[in-house]
């Protein structure tokens, strides 16, 4: 019985393989770029299809006619995760893994700008549809306005490409969601009525997730890393569907299993993601010392440009920023300076790809770095001691209205300081989720009943831990507590913002306008900031191409 099934199965293959052999399909060797790779997965879907493959074998027959760097890659997959995970994988799954891999984000990026500079000729508009359509995949997302309640979340292969390490870095570092301040309804398992235990957020506080919309608990990092692990200890159940036998919580326990588990290992790669030397790009891009010496030194220069440009008020950007120009703005030209009286940046190799540290996003990212470490050093020198807050609204040049904040208090030497620490813009507060479902768990509790003004409600949240399950809508209360005190210091900043915004920079973004005003006003705790505290914190903000 046993091998008249082998050979059935065997006859199958050999019959399903020669019909995929008919059509001819192309080997991939995965060498010619995003869209030949696009195209190669669309043409073998459409073969698989045809053939009446079974989902299980799409993936078989594809990873035959891998060839080359292709081949050398998807054999480590199977030796490092195993060959019934890989072969496991969805259709979706293959097809995110590839494009993942062989779509660089550079050369997505190249693609792009060259479809914004594209001009049409004639009217052949379908032919250029059917080049760039392949390339644009899901749309990349806000990150700061990612779901809170994990019932509402998306799968991560849901995500940009691109987009998703960032995506995992952002829920890693927010922790998971924990509703303590949350009245947990109870429902009726076997002969008792029963509800979550909120005890379960202390000893399990750093993967578990409590879902008010779904009453269903999930594992955090289980969902981040889902398709990078085996399948044992319930992780379906923690990832996709969630969790609500409260009856049962030794389920908890055998999903956390032993050393190797699932679990594990997805918890050891939320860990890794926070951990530049352990990330798969280093991991895979392994460098020495000297070019370790020339990323430090681009980045340097790069540093001290940018300060440059920020001490002064200066734009980054050029109207044309290409090599032939004579006026390429006011960053690249300082940077080009730099170059010229800098004889060991001279002396460097040529820079791969998008390696040299000079792109608007880079710019963007040393701007936040600097302004990090400036508001730092404001509130490390407040410390606990009591300050007040000083608030005022005013609207800009592109009329969009913005909350200017300063924190005025007594500093060690006995001097009265205000220091500017930011703008508000009015659209931009990011709480309609966390508000929704405040205001649906303060309905159904007694505790809120009877209270005495604003003053008492902050108390009540605080009482009720509800600021920790609801911090934005916390932080808003507070700065309505607080908003009725406002001097001359805080006109004064609206004064920089419009040197900042001008007519020539009206299309600056919110949060690099931030950062340039409070260059501009804190002038002094921007100059003692270090190049190497700028340098650790711009490394630790993502994955970077480069190490340091």
């Amino acid at each position: 019985m046993v091998e008249s099934v082998k050979n059935l199965k065997s006859s199958r293959f050999v019959d399903v393989h020669s019909k995929i052999k008919y059509y001819g399909p192309k080997e991939f060797h995965g060498d010619k770029g995003a869209i030949s790779t696009v195209r190669w997965l669309e043409e073998m879907e459409t073969i698989v299809i045809t053939s009446k493959c079974s989902e299980e074998e799409k993936i078989q027959y594809s990873a035959l006619i891998f060839k080359g760097g292709v081949l050398e890659w998807w054999n480590t997959l199977i030796m490092s995760k195993g060959r019934e995970v890989m072969y496991g994988l969805s259709w979706s799954e293959f097809k995110e893994l590839l494009m993942s891999k062989f779509c660089p984000m550079h050369e997505t990026d190249q693609i792009q700008t060259k479809f914004l500079s594209h001009k049409v000729v004639g009217t052949n508009i379908r032919a250029m549809e059917s080049f760039y359509k392949p390339i644009s995949g899901p749309s990349l997302v806000d990150l700061d306005n990612l779901p809170w309640d994990p019932a509402d979340r998306k799968r991560i292969l849901d995500y940009h490409p691109n987009q998703r390490d960032e995506i995992r870095r952002k829920y890693w570092i927010n922790e998971p969601c924990q509703p303590r301040g949350h009245k947990f309804p109870k429902r009726k398992l076997g002969s008792k009525e029963q509800h979550f235990s909120l005890t379960w957020f202390d000893k399990y506080g750093n993967w578990l997730e409590n879902s008010i919309k779904a009453d269903k608990v999930f594992c955090l990092c289980c969902y981040l890393f889902a398709y990078h692990v085996g399948n044992q200890g319930g992780r379906n159940v923690f990832s996709k569907e969630g969790f609500n036998s409260w009856n049962k919580p030794e389920r908890l326990v055998s999903h956390v299993g032993d050393v190797g588990s699932a679990h594990n290992k997805a918890l050891k790669r939320c860990e890794d993601l926070l951990n530049q030397k352990q990330s798969i790009p280093t991991v895979f891009q392994k460098q020495d010392d000297i070019v370790k010496r020339a990323n430090w030194l681009r980045l340097n220069a790069t540093i001290d440009d940018c300060r440059l440009c920020l001490k002064n008020t200066l734009s980054f950007r050029g109207h044309d920023e290409s090599k032939t120009s004579l006026c390429k703005g006011n960053f690249l030209e300082i940077w080009d300076l730099i170059y010229k009286h800098n004889e060991e940046l001279r002396k460097l190799p040529k820079a791969a790809g998008n390696n040299k540290y000079l792109s608007p996003s880079i710019q963007k990212d040393v701007a936040n770095c600097f302004e990090e470490e400036v508001l730092n050093s404001i509130f490390k020198e407040i410390g606990d001691d009591i300050f007040a807050l000083l608030v005022d609204e005013s609207s800009d040049l592109s009329k969009k209205e913005q909350m200017a904040i300063v924190l005025r208090y007594v500093d060690v030497r006995g001097l009265v300081k205000e220091r500017f620490v930011g703008l508000v813009h009015s659209g931009k507060i990011a709480l309609s989720h966390q508000l929704g479902l405040y205001i649906d768990s303060v309905r159904k509790d007694e505790r809120y009943a009877n209270l005495n003004g604003i003053a008492d409600f902050a108390r009540v949240m605080v009482e009720t831990k509800k600021h920790i399950s609801f911090p934005l809508v916390y932080r808003l209360l507070k700065l309505t507590l607080v908003l009725p005190v406002a001097t001359a210091t805080v006109e004064r900043c609206f004064s920089v913002v419009k040197n900042v915004k001008t007519k020539l920079r009206n299309r600056i973004g919110p949060d690099f306008l931030n950062a340039c005003v409070v260059f501009s006003i804190e002038k002094e705790a921007f100059e003692s900031v270090t190049n190497e505290a700028v340098i650790n914190r711009f490394q630790k903000m993502k994955s970077r191409r480069g190490q340091l």
